[in-house]
């Protein structure tokens, strides 16, 4: 499927249907190529990924990946080179099972997103924050000012 086809079915369709029907969201190409077909192809994520100015050497760069869920942007950034740790608020099995099959080294960490700060996980060169900011219950917190 297209790009601007996999958007629009985004938008007319109920992804959670989707989503328990297929059981991934990303699609993955594995290194004996065979594919997992999720609710977002892979042309679209490879579409998407190059939309970012992002260099595609990543040698040497530490990226985090914020709502990692299964991975694909995680595991495309470690493909390019980058260190990355993935964090979500919720375990996700398939997270696992893909980085087990691809031989990954993604440091995978269940952390709530305003946890962040206190987790100690350090500085980072890129930041995924891909389909996250519409879950937050405080979209503004911990960030804004503290007053006295």
């Amino acid at each position: 499927m297209s790009p601007q086809r996999t958007r629009q079915a985004r938008k007319e369709l109920d992804f959670s249907k989707r989503l328990a029907e297929k059981g991934w969201y990303h699609s993955f190409e594995l290194p004996d190529g065979t594919r997992i077909d999720g609710c977002i192809g892979l042309a679209a994520l490879r579409e998407r990924y190059a939309r970012f100015p992002i260099p595609q050497d990543l040698s040497g760069q530490r990226v985090l990946d914020i709502g990692a869920w299964d991975g694909w942007f995680s595991f495309e950034a470690e493909r390019r080179g980058a260190v990355v740790t993935a964090v979500d608020c919720v375990e996700v099995p398939g997270f696992r099972q893909i980085q087990k099959k691809l031989g990954s080294k993604v440091d995978y960490r269940v952390v709530d997103l305003y946890d962040l700060p206190q987790s100690g996980l350090g500085k980072f060169d890129v930041v995924f924050f891909l389909g996250v900011f519409y879950h937050l219950k405080h979209p503004c917190w911990p960030w804004r000012p503290r007053v006295a």
